[in-house]
């Protein structure tokens, strides 16, 4: 086993299943108002619960404008290594409604599980929070141009973001 992990190598085998990328959708809320217990050994979440009233909010796009990234920061000679955990999500169409949105993501601490294209959920926010890293509105210049708002936020964290299943978390759904 190395020193800088709890973890064992063990391989991966090749995959003939179809595979898309990108993301479907996002569910966003306040990371104080959830309890997340994972294990760590199989890296899923074994419980959801959020706080009586509380909610996860879901936040649609057109398809291939959002994305979910990982990226390892690893110092070997201080003996830290760490994930930022990005979220990019586009929204089309200047409107003060969702100005207002996008200034919330900006100024909120977070926890967010997204649904990638091939049907899984993954949360970000387990151990730390998701915020606002980046946040541009912008009219376009040519027609074919975005009008509308890029969001990514980030979590730096010790874990990829874990696996958790639709079951754990659909009855905190605002709908």
């Amino acid at each position: 086993m190395a020193c800088l992990s709890n973890y064992t190598i063990k391989g991966i085998p090749s995959s003939c299943e179809p595979n898309l990328a990108g993301i479907a959708e996002a569910y966003l809320g306040y990371y104080g108002d959830f309890t997340i217990n994972v294990d760590l050994s199989a890296h899923t979440v074994t419980g959801f619960t959020a706080e009586s009233g509380k909610k996860l909010y879901k936040y649609e796009f057109a398809k291939q404008t959002g994305s979910l990234t990982s990226t390892l920061t690893k110092d070997e000679a201080n003996g830290t290594r760490y994930y930022t955990n990005a979220v990019a999500l586009q929204f089309t169409k200047l409107e003060a409604s969702k100005h207002l949105e996008v200034q919330a993501l900006a100024a909120e601490k977070l926890v967010g599980i997204i649904k990638d294209n091939n049907g899984k959920y993954w949360l970000v926010g387990y151990d730390s929070y998701l915020s606002a890293a980046d946040t541009t509105a912008q009219t376009g210049q040519s027609y074919d141009d975005l009008n509308g708002y890029n969001v990514t936020m980030n979590q730096m964290s010790a874990y990829l973001p874990f696996e958790i299943s639709y079951a754990q978390f659909s009855s905190a759904i605002d709908e």
